[in-house]
C-alpha cells in the first residue's frame, strides 16, 4: 500500500524573475495535471519547508538589464540546494549560465547578438543533436528557431564538465542548452520556451515532460 503511485499532481516551486503578472506559463503547466507554489528568492526562504513541499523546480530568468547581484547570489545558493536535494530542474533563459554555475561551470562571455532588439526578442536557428534529452522530449533533433533574449552566453570553455551541450546557435556556435547525462531531470535552455507565442509549439513538450519527471520524482521513481 505505501509503495502504490499517488494519484495527487505534484507540486513545482516556479521562480521567475522579474516578477511578472504574465501567467500564460503557470495556467499551461497547472492545465497539464501540476500544482504550482510561486517562490519569491528575494524573500527568505524556508528550503526544508520547500523540499518537503515540492517535486520539481522551475527556474524562469529573463532579460534583466541592470540585474541585482544579490538576487544571482540568492538563486545560486537556492539551486546548488535543489540539485543536492536530486529533484528535477527545468531553467530557461539566463538561469542557465546559474546552473552551469552551480555546477562547477565559468562565468558566461558577453554576446550582445543575442540580446533583445528594440525590448523585443530576438530570433536565431539553433541545431539540437540527435540522441540527446532534449532531442528527445522535442521528438527530435535537427535546425529550428528560437527566440533570443540574452547578452551573455557559455561556450565549451565555461561549460561545467558535470552537463552536456544539447543545442549550439548557429551563427556562433554559441552553447543554448545543456543537460545532465544522469537519469535525473536537469536541463537548461538560454532562449525562453515559457514565451510560447515566440517559440515552435513542440517545445511544449518541455514542459509536459518535466512535470512528468516531477511525477515520478513524487513517486520516488528516476
Amino acid at each position: 500500500m505505501g509503495n502504490e503511485p499517488s494519484n495527487i499532481n505534484p507540486t513545482i516551486g516556479l521562480i521567475q524573475i522579474p516578477n511578472t503578472i504574465d501567467n500564460s506559463i503557470q495556467d499551461y503547466l497547472e492545465k497539464n495535471n501540476s500544482n504550482i507554489i510561486n517562490l519569491d528568492i528575494e524573500s527568505n526562504l524556508n528550503y526544508s519547508k520547500i523540499f518537503n513541499t515540492i517535486n520539481g523546480i522551475l527556474l524562469i530568468y529573463d532579460f534583466i538589464e541592470n540585474y541585482n547581484n544579490n538576487i544571482e547570489v540568492k538563486l545560486k545558493k537556492f539551486l546548488t540546494k535543489c540539485i543536492e536535494t536530486n529533484i528535477p530542474i527545468l531553467c530557461t533563459g539566463n538561469a542557465l549560465h546559474i546552473l552551469n554555475y552551480c555546477l562547477n561551470g565559468l562565468k558566461p562571455i558577453s554576446t550582445p547578438s543575442h540580446s533583445l532588439d528594440n525590448n523585443k526578442s530576438s530570433y536565431h536557428r539553433i541545431f539540437i543533436p540527435p540522441g540527446s534529452k532534449l532531442a528527445a522530449i522535442l521528438g527530435s533533433g535537427g535546425f529550428v528557431r528560437v527566440n533570443s533574449r540574452h547578452s551573455y552566453s557559455i561556450t565549451e570553455v565555461q561549460k561545467s564538465s558535470d552537463l552536456i551541450a544539447s543545442a549550439y546557435s548557429l551563427d556562433d556556435g554559441i552553447i543554448e542548452a545543456i543537460e545532465s547525462p544522469e537519469n535525473i531531470f536537469i536541463i537548461a535552455v538560454q532562449f525562453n520556451p515559457e514565451r510560447r507565442g515566440e517559440i515552435p509549439p513542440h517545445f511544449d513538450k518541455l514542459f509536459t515532460s518535466f512535470i512528468k519527471a516531477c511525477k515520478k520524482a513524487q513517486n520516488g521513481v528516476y
